[in-house]
Parts: structure tokens; sequence; C-alpha cells
């Protein structure tokens, strides 16, 4: 609006501008032509030119403004499109200016956004991984926990299975002896997880001796065979505590048992007692009695004797040999 009001100023006022002044030059030409034809009949000729001289330069002065203004109009066009082109080129530009404006605040508003939204991001992640952590601790436990009781079920699978065949040795080791076994000193019972049995040793070995009797072959026999059906069973041969002949006895029922099928590697002899020895180097000296010291007497010789070196030395105590007793148990046990 303010554009078009300057432009038609502008042309309102070159409009006047050049009226007036063809105005005033016509007046002054229409003046000096008036003054020639007035003067064209008193004055002399050579006036005359020179009033025509006066004239033409005048007109001709007349032209050169003219087309100076006309050329000053066309300035003020000129100028004046120029102007409204910058007004319209400012105004794009402050409408340009308004936009990049109005879209670096839309774009911190998206970039506020966006970090908000990166924070809640990054505190979701760390309390996912937190849960994460839980349940990967959870599920730790919960496999060492499923192992426990993987290991637990094949134990209690294992013993079931193992106190199946111990069962059913205890059947028919049972079966194998009769029902009299008790009548003849022989039991069958559990101890330890064991299928246990025994037997008095009048019943195994002959009194004094590790020979094996006529009566031990029935229970032998039965032991072989029940080893021999149950492949998974070991042998633990037990001698009594305190036997002299303990040792010996084992040693012939294991090669008895041996003999009668029973595969050494299920046969399990006790183990010795380890006796610790004595330091080579400990002095080994007999107790001395501490009492008063004797008096020397002289012999008939005229010797010193000691009175209790000239008495007679007392024969050494002899332990007593330990007699075994055929109420002794010997245990034959059966075990996984």
């Amino acid at each position: 609006m303010n554009e078009k009001n300057h432009s038609s100023l502008s042309s309102h006022f070159a409009a006047c501008f050049f009226e007036a002044a063809t105005t005033n030059a016509l007046l002054r030409f229409a003046s000096v032509l008036a003054l020639t034809v007035g003067m064209a009949s008193c004055v002399p000729a050579k006036n005359y030119d020179e009033a025509r001289t006066a004239a033409e330069t005048e007109f001709s002065a007349h032209g050169k403004t003219r087309s100076r203004l006309e050329a000053a109009h066309q300035r003020i066009q000129t100028l004046e499109q120029t102007l409204a082109e910058r007004e319209r080129a400012l105004e794009t530009g402050e409408s340009s200016v308004a936009a990049a404006k109005l879209e670096t605040i839309v774009v911190g508003k998206d970039r506020e956004a966006a970090v908000q939204l990166v924070e809640q991001l990054r505190s979701e992640l760390a309390r996912t991984g937190n849960h994460l952590v839980a349940y990967s601790n959870e599920k730790r436990n919960l496999a060492q926990a499923l192992l426990f009781a993987e290991e637990r079920v094949r134990a209690i699978e294992a013993a079931e299975k193992n106190l199946t065949a111990l069962v059913a040795t205890a059947r028919d080791l049972t079966t194998m002896l009769g029902a009299d076994m008790k009548d003849s000193g022989i039991e069958v019972g559990a101890k330890d997880g064991q299928i246990v049995l025994s037997v008095f040793a009048g019943k195994l070995f002959a009194d004094g001796s590790d020979s094996l009797v006529v009566e031990a072959a029935p229970v032998l026999g039965a032991v072989s065979k029940v080893s021999g059906e149950h492949g998974s069973v070991r042998v633990i041969l037990r001698a009594p505590e305190g036997a002299s002949l303990g040792e010996a006895r084992i040693a012939r029922l294991h090669g008895a048992l041996k003999d009668r099928g029973v595969p050494e590697a299920r046969l399990v002899l006790p183990s010795r007692p380890v006796r610790e020895a004595k330091s080579s180097e400990e002095p080994t000296t007999a107790p001395v009695a501490i009492g008063p010291v004797p008096s020397k007497e002289a012999s008939p010789e005229g010797e010193a004797t000691d009175p209790v070196a000239a008495k007679p030395a007392m024969p050494a105590e002899v332990p007593a040999k330990p007699t075994d007793d055929p109420r002794q148990r010997y245990e034959i046990a059966f075990a996984i």
C-alpha cells in the first residue's frame, strides 16, 4: 500500500513539474513571438533577426529541458521500480527470517522433546538392565537348584536301585541258607546301608586254627551264589575285634570265596591299622628303680658283692596266649 502511494505521488509530482515547465516555456515563447510580431513593423531587420534567434534559442533550450525532464521522469520510474523491488525483497526477507525463526523454535522444541525421550529411554534401559541382572541371578540360582535337585534325584534313584539290589540280595541269601539258620548261629541283618551275614567262628573255623570246617561250605556256597547273581554287589569280610587268628582266618575266607567264583575285585578285606614305629634316635633305656644304695659286703675271697645281684633272677612273665571264642562272630557284608 505504501509502495503504491509513493509511486502515485511521484508520478503526480513529475506531471505537475512538466506541465509547469511547459507552460512557462510556452508563455515565454508567446511573449517573445508577440514582441517580435509587434516590433516587426517598427523595428529594423537586424533587431528582428536577433529576436528570432533568441526565440529559437529559447525553443531549443525548452526542448533540451523537456528531454531532461523526460529523462528525469524515466529515472524516477526506474528508482521507483528498484525501490519497490527492494521493499518486496525486504518483505520476503522478513518472511524468510520469521519462517527461519519459527523453524528454529520448532527445532528447539523437537530437540528438547528428543532429549527428554533419550533420558526416558536411558532410565528405562537402566531399569531393564537391573531387571536382566536380577533375572540372570535368579536363573543361575534356579539352574543350581535344578542341578542339585537332579543330583538328588539321581542319588535317590541310585539309592533306591541299590536298596532294591540289597533287598534282593538279603532275600536270596535268606532263601539259600534256610529257615533254621538262626538256630545254627547264622544271622542276616542290615547295618550302615549294608546287608550283614554274621556267623559264629565255630561255624566256619576249627578251634584254634584258621582251617575251614565242613559246616562252612553251605555258608560260603550261598555267599558265592548270591554274589554271582548280583554283579553290582561287593563282598566285605570283617573279623571280630581282638581275635588272635582274625587276619589269617579272613585271608582263608578270601581264598575260599575266590576259589568258589567270587571275583577278587569285588572282595574287600579289612584295612590293617597303621602302627607308628619309634624313632631309631630315641634311646631305649630300662626303667631305673630309685631307692637306697645297697652296701657292698666282702666275700670270703675278699671281693665285694652286691646283695641284689647275688639273688637269683626271677623268671620273666610270659603273656598268656588268647584263646579263640567259638561264639565270636565273623561278618560277611554285602554293599553296593
